[in-house]
């Protein structure tokens, strides 16, 4: 660690900072702000690395393939939205983009061209039922304190024909990322969504120099879930 100050400088940052951040849900909520504020700016700052990722190239072109399977003008709601990497192509697609990111981090997506953001809460979405076609959640569900509340969310906001895709590191080794609360494979995403959600298409992404493979799942709401 002495070797990389840059790691040594983040984990002094996060100890003397964010020491609390696994006590309460309020103090992990800060953390993420911080982190994902840092993430953001890393992919701004570093265009070249990032179109360099083949992991984030496969991971956006596998999304926008199963979302271009479902149709067009879709009305669709981007939680955890980031840099707007993946609102671009959906909207050249003709869909209808919501993103939604965190207060105090939604106003660096604006700065990356997205034109329509929510600073809000993937655990408590404020958005009328039955709002959206599709919901997408890529690397979110491992950030969240509660990923079981998102998930109600999700089945609660989408039309009774919508669909939702769950992109996500796959396996234990996806602890090894501080920010990461949560590690999920496709058993334990489905033991979460419960009778909500079925499973349509199940992708696996190779890792490419990180730790663990990238699980995508595309799940469609249930018209006959026991736990709505």
């Amino acid at each position: 660690m002495f070797a990389n100050p840059g790691r040594l400088r983040h984990v002094l940052v996060r100890e003397m900072f964010f020491g609390s951040r696994y006590c309460s849900r309020q103090e992990w909520v800060k953390w993420q702000k911080y982190d994902a504020c840092k993430h953001i700016g890393f992919m701004e700052t570093h265009p070249v690395a990032l179109r360099r990722d083949l992991l984030h190239k496969t991971r956006v072109e596998t999304i926008s393939t199963m979302i271009g399977s479902l149709g067009s003008d879709l009305q669709v709601l981007d939680v955890g939205c980031g840099n707007g990497a993946l609102c671009r192509p959906l909207r050249q697609m003709g869909n209808q983009v919501t993103c939604v990111e965190l207060p105090g981090v939604a106003y660096l997506t604006h700065r990356c061209g997205v034109n329509r953001i929510v600073a809000g809460d993937a655990e408590n979405l404020a958005f009328a039922s039955g709002s959206f076609d599709l919901i997408l959640a890529s690397e979110v569900a491992e950030h969240l304190w509660m990923p079981k509340l998102f998930f109600k969310e999700a089945y609660r906001l989408l039309k009774p024909d919508g669909y939702m895709i769950v992109s996500t590191p796959e396996g234990e080794l996806s602890l090894c990322y501080d920010s990461h609360r949560h590690f999920f494979n496709k058993e334990r995403i489905m033991q979460v969504v419960g009778t909500n959600f079925v499973l349509i298409q199940a992708n696996y992404l190779k890792p490419n120099g990180n730790p663990t493979p990238t699980l995508i799942l595309l799940l469609k709401k249930s018209s006959t879930s026991r736990n709505a």
